[in-house]
Parts: structure tokens; C-alpha cells; sequence
């Protein structure tokens, strides 16, 4: 595909013919394009997963059925009964109803979906199968951006589609009585959390040439190092990893602080959990950036 030319004034070395001088096209443009790549064309696997999701957000706030087969019995020799399991059997110790119920499943259902989006986004993308960037008439972070911006686009709007269709799921089957003591905290959340962990997965994306291997096998082994060393050195080691985990204003905290501690007890998260947002989402801006500078050019 050709670049949009604009005609300059002739040269005196050449005053019959114009020189036809490319510029650089329109960033909207640019990014329309990386939003048809990263949808792709192959989406029947999305369809599918985003259907069964749905079909289980809708069963749950309509009926509170949890997919799946409970099987009960008693000691005393009776045949065991195998039934469907529901919201009510889980035993939480708290008031839920399906229609909370589902908006949570839907809460974590896009927490979920976060952590295996950036495959999607940056399928066929490592580092240096990105090297054709330095070609384009786009900077070259520029470009990343634009690819991370498009990717963050359609994660929000499935998480919008998840949680609207919780919502509406229960209104029509009428369990929406607990929604009404969710505090702006709490739906703001819906949207913010897997946006961070869209974020801070994207670093290994941008950067390394094997992202999932980082992800997966990097992730376990730090978890296993620390915990080791938190065993070992409770107060050196120990305090500093609950801090950054599950403290005040903890990752852990950030992430997923609304979705336990206002379905359990019905408390508004508030200042607290914005600054961990932009504590967390300041640190992988950072991060991105870092991972955008530093890939080396091998053309």
C-alpha cells in the first residue's frame, strides 16, 4: 500500500518535474488499522470463549447456578445425589445473591481475561519481528503505543460487555437488591484492574522474546523465592512483600481489594485505592516506556 504524496514546488535542478514528497499519515488513521489487527480475522475462539462466559454470567444472576455437578450424600450409607451446584451452597459466610454474585463472577471473569489478552494483542509480534517499525513513517515507541492502546480498547469494551450484561441479567430475573450498596469504587474497579494487568503483562510483551515463558515460569519463580524468604526472613524479607502485595496500597490490594472486601462486608474502598491506582499504573507506565526504548534494531 502506497503512502499518501503531497506535490512540492519543482527543484532548480529539475523545474519540469514536481518531486511527489511522502508524509507521514494521520496518527487516527494509524490507529484504526491497529485495532482491525489486533481484533484479527480467526475470532471464532473468541466468540466462543466470550459466549460460555456470558451464558455463565446470565444462568448465574438469573438462577444463581455455578456451572458444573455437586455431588452430596450422607455417612449412613444412602446413595450420594448429584444435583447443581448454586450461589447459596458456597457457604461464603455472607450476604450474596445472584445478581451480586454475577457481577462479581464478571469482575474476575475480566481479571481473567486480562491476563491472556496481551498473547492476543502481540501474537507474531516479539521484538524482532517488530523490527519492520523502524521503516514505518511512525515512531517507532509511538507504534507500540498505538498497538497498546488499541489492545486496551477492546479490553475495555469486553469488560463493559461483561458487566453490563451481569447488570442487566439481574434486573430482568429482579436480584439487584445488594447492588445498591456497591459504592463508585467498586464499578470503577471493574474497568481499572484488568486495565493494570493488561499493562504490567505488556511489559514482557514489548520487551522479551518469549513473553509467556516470563509470565508463566518467571511469575511462579518469583512467587516461590519470595515466599521462601519470607518463611526464612519473616521481618527482613516477610514485611517488604506483604507491603508491596497486600498492604494499604499493595498490587494485590489494587487489583482485586474492591471485589472481596465490598462483596464480603460492604466497605467503601476510597483515596486509598485511587492512590494505589496511580501508584501501580504510574509504575507500569514507567515499565512500558522502558520496554518500548530499549529493544535493540536488528535489521
Amino acid at each position: 500500500m502506497s503512502l499518501p504524496t503531497t506535490t512540492v514546488a519543482a527543484s532548480p535542478a529539475n523545474p519540469e518535474n514536481p518531486v511527489a514528497a511522502p508524509h507521514p499519515p494521520r496518527l487516527g488513521r494509524v490507529f484504526r488499522g491497529q485495532l482491525l489487527r489486533v481484533a484479527g480475522t480467526r475470532r471464532r475462539g473468541l466468540g466462543i470463549a466470550l459466549g460460555l462466559v456470558l451464558l455463565q454470567i446470565v444462568v448465574m444472576a438469573g438462577w444463581g447456578i455455578v456451572f458444573g455437578l455437586r455431588v452430596s450424600g450422607t455417612v449412613d450409607g444412602t446413595e450420594p445425589a448429584v444435583g447443581v451446584p448454586r450461589v447459596t451452597d458456597l457457604g461464603l459466610g455472607f450476604p450474596i445473591d445472584p445478581g451480586l454474585a454475577a457481577v462479581w463472577f464478571a469482575g474476575i471473569a475480566a481479571l481473567v481475561w486480562a491476563v491472556f489478552w496481551p498473547t492476543r494483542v502481540w501474537r507474531h509480534e516479539t521484538p524482532r519481528q517488530r523490527d519492520y517499525h523502524w521503516s514505518l513513517p511512525v515512531e517507532r515507541r509511538l507504534h507500540d503505543g498505538l498497538r497498546l492502546l488499541a489492545g486496551g480498547t477492546w479490553l475495555a469494551l469486553l469488560c463493559a460487555i461483561l458487566v453490563t450484561a451481569a447488570v442487566v441479567a439481574a434486573a430482568v430475573s429482579g436480584h439487584t437488591g445488594l447492588l445498591s450498596q456497591l459504592t463508585p469504587w467498586f464499578w470503577l474497579d471493574l474497568l481499572v484492574a484488568p486495565m493494570l494487568v493488561y499493562g504490567l503483562l505488556s511489559i514482557l510483551y514489548l520487551r522479551t522474546e518469549n513473553p509467556a515463558g516470563w509470565q508463566w515460569g518467571g511469575g511462579w519463580g518469583v512467587a516461590i523465592v519470595l515466599s521462601i524468604l519470607a518463611t526464612v526472613f519473616p521481618t527482613s524479607i516477610g514485611a517488604p512483600v506483604r507491603a508491596v502485595t497486600v498492604g494499604p496500597y499493595g498490587l494485590v490490594t489494587t487489583l482485586v481489594g474492591p471485589l472481596w472486601k465490598e462483596v464480603g462486608s460492604v466497605q467503601a474502598t476510597g483515596p486509598g485505592l485511587a492512590a494505589g491506582w496511580l501508584l501501580w499504573g504510574s509504575l507500569i507506565a514507567a515499565g512500558l516506556w522502558i520496554a518500548a526504548s530499549t529493544r535493540s534494531k536488528q535489521l
